[in-house]
């Protein structure tokens, strides 16, 4: 072998190593977290609605293909600031009969169910019993889960290997828009190889690499608010287990997803410690679409506000007012840093109606429409603060007509 060969080796090889230390070096040192430079609400910003940040549709290790106890679960939302955890096992609600549900460590652990159906995924959430059956039709489930008060919500909507079929049955009252896993399954190629490179050294950097916008599932979300309320949610889809062999790591970790995003819901009364009430008021807030649900990984985004007055009358996400009659929306935004400058985006009926920026917007309209807002932020990328994407994602406020509204 000549020597300019081995030359070369050694050139290309000590190149490979340079390059590899540089990229884990600069990827390592990206601080993704509150890039946004987000800050609490001081008190005298706050209003008389009561905050709380948590989770919908996460396992336990009362799914087969997860891992975790309710009291792990538990001490992990703790330490990320969460409030309450709505668990949705797979196919059972034995957690129940177990006595898993209560307050556990300062958070509020729910038990739901992820139901497998012909048409897709729904969760059924505030029941206590459940049959598992797929073949039986949505109709026959969402019957009974009426029967027990209880409600349905789609999840994995979008999902780019088995989305939900046909139209939505107008008794389900909810979609889950923004899923962890799903965004990781539909990103590209290129994302994943990134996210997997990255992990090694930034998790959250990672998890921020397969974010993105999910353009199909809102769309969907829009066709249906144009028709009827339907609530949008987050949902980490958190499984903590994958199999490699007979390797079965607890990958991702809940130490890991957990701060991705939450969801935040509103409610003119507080959580008090008792159960039961407090069990209503989370299940009444989700039934309602009284929450927004960010990407909190990129800045805490407790504090926005998105609201309609009219005639003495006042609205918060979720609920409805008169069509016809002028109306003030106002959106309030999170503090953040200057240099963040986050913008707004109004859409009515799934169409962008206007634009503005922080931290306060207001606009006027009598027009009929489900009004819902986006605010982007600049996201953190590896050759630096370089992509606008929705930080926070709210539920609508709508305009119809008395007829319509009754």
């Amino acid at each position: 072998m000549s020597a300019s060969f081995l030359h070369a080796g050694r050139f290309f090889a000590e190149l490979y190593v340079a390059y590899t230390v540089a990229f884990y070096s600069r990827a390592g040192l990206m601080k993704v977290e509150n890039a946004v430079g987000a800050s609490p609400p001081r008190p005298n910003e706050q209003d008389a609605l009561f905050e709380y940040r948590g989770l919908i549709h996460l396992h336990s290790e009362y799914s087969g293909d997860a891992r975790g106890s309710y009291e792990e679960l538990s001490v992990a939302a703790h330490r990320h600031g969460l409030k309450f955890l709505v668990i949705t096992d797979h196919n059972n609600v034995d957690a129940v009969g177990d006595g898993q549900q209560g307050w556990r460590n300062g958070v509020l652990m729910l038990t739901g169910v992820e139901s497998r159906r012909q048409e897709g995924y729904m969760l059924l959430l505030d029941i206590e019993r459940y049959v598992h059956g797929e073949q039986d039709s949505v109709d026959k489930r969402l019957e009974e889960d009426s029967e027990a008060d209880g409600f349905g919500l789609v999840v994995h909507a979008g999902n780019c290997r088995r989305p939900w079929k046909g139209e939505l049955d107008p008794r389900i009252v909810g979609l889950e828009i923004l899923d962890y896993a799903d965004q990781l399954y539909d990103c590209s190629a290129l994302a994943k190889l990134n996210a997997f490179l990255f992990y090694l050294v930034n998790p959250a950097l990672a998890c921020l690499r397969v974010y993105h916008r999910p353009v199909q599932t809102l769309a969907k979300w829009d066709r249906e608010t144009c028709k009827r309320p339907v609530v949008g949610f987050y949902g980490p889809n958190m499984h903590q287990k994958v199999r490699i062999l007979k390797w079965e790591p607890k990958f991702p970790s809940a130490e890991v997803v957990m701060p991705i995003a939450s969801n935040h819901i509103l409610s003119c009364q507080p959580l008090t410690g008792d159960f039961q009430s407090d069990r209503r008021l989370v299940h009444q807030a989700i039934r309602n679409g009284n929450l927004f649900f960010a990407l909190d990984l990129v800045g805490d985004s407790s504090g926005f506000r998105f609201t309609a007055r009219q005639e003495g009358l006042a609205a918060i996400m979720g609920e409805t007012l008169v069509s016809g009659v002028e109306t003030t929306f106002s959106i309030r935004l999170p503090r953040v840093e200057d240099r963040s400058c986050p913008e707004i985006v109004v859409y009515r009926d799934g169409a962008e109606f206007i634009r503005g920026s922080g931290p306060a917007f207001t606009f006027r309209t009598s027009k009929e429409g489900a009004y819902r807002v986006e605010v982007l932020a600049r996201m953190p990328t590896f050759f630096g603060r370089g992509r606008m994407a929705p930080w926070i994602y709210s539920n609508p406020i709508y305009l119809r007509n008395r007829s319509a509204r009754s």
